[in-house]
């Protein structure tokens, strides 16, 4: 009985998992010999040899349950002796012609990424803010008055507009929008992305670079902005940034319209 469970750990298999969490089977793409069909609203995976790296990267698939493949696409849930099903007959391809990663143009920082598969829901556990996007003049009357400790942990980048956005935690007491991050992904808080993707394919696809900070924002928007665009917040590099921002002329369009 041993030697039959510790061949079944190794040898073919299967995985059924819903159509909606297409996306998270992104890790395994390049795993050789990995196929996939669909149909009915359901996904399936197979593969001849159930080996590492495939448990680990299996398991972050919600909902995957996996099966071991018997003679004539018998399949049997792992610990079972019975079979329980059978693979569906139905055409298989390769996990990595079916999955093909698209990605995007780099963009400059706070511009609009229009191709990104994945939406804000509302809901989710609650999770502690780490970003907050506030305006640069609050930021720095903030800054101005606040205990060293209190700034040490946080970063900040200044837009032309004067908008600021500010890293870290605890994020300062101040009217604003906040949002939990995943890894450098933020999403406001009372908010989750539906279906869930790792982090890191997210940036790959929206051509951003690691350490980068990608937004979504409540309005359907996101943004990616470098990690170079933020410094350290210490009040005089707040000062200075909030003074910037007010000697910057107004922008063309408000000029023009204050002489009509």
């Amino acid at each position: 009985m041993a030697a039959i469970r510790a061949e079944g750990l190794s040898g073919p298999w299967a995985a059924r998992l819903d159509a909606s969490e297409a996306l998270s089977v992104a890790s395994l793409r390049l795993i050789p010999g990995l196929e996939v069909c669909e149909g009915r609203g359901e996904l399936w995976l197979r593969g001849p040899r159930f080996e590492p790296p495939l448990p680990a990267l299996l398991a972050r698939v919600p909902g995957a349950v996996r099966y071991l493949v018997g003679d004539g696409g018998l399949l049997t849930l792992p610990g079972r002796l019975l079979p329980s099903g059978r693979l569906p007959e139905r055409k298989w391809t390769l996990l990595r012609h079916w999955l093909v990663l698209k990605l995007q143009r780099v963009c400059a920082p706070g511009a609009p990424l229009d191709a990104v598969a994945p939406r804000l829901e509302r809901g989710g556990p609650e999770r502690p803010a780490t970003v907050l996007t506030t305006t640069l003049e609050r930021f720095a009357e903030w800054a101005a008055t606040a205990p060293g400790v209190r700034l040490a942990p946080l970063s900040f980048a200044a837009s032309p507009d004067g908008e600021a956005m500010v890293w870290g935690a605890p994020l300062p007491p101040i009217p604003g929008t906040r949002f939990w991050t995943e890894d450098t992904v933020a999403i406001p808080c009372g908010f989750t992305l539906k279906p869930r993707v790792d982090a890191q394919l997210l940036q790959a696809a929206a051509g951003l670079a690691p350490g980068d900070l990608l937004v979504y924002k409540e309005d359907g928007s996101v943004e990616g902005i470098a990690a170079e665009c933020f410094v350290r917040a210490t009040r005089g590099a707040v000062r200075n940034a909030a003074e910037a921002a007010r000697a910057r002329p107004a922008p063309a369009r408000a000029r023009k319209a204050s002489h009509d």
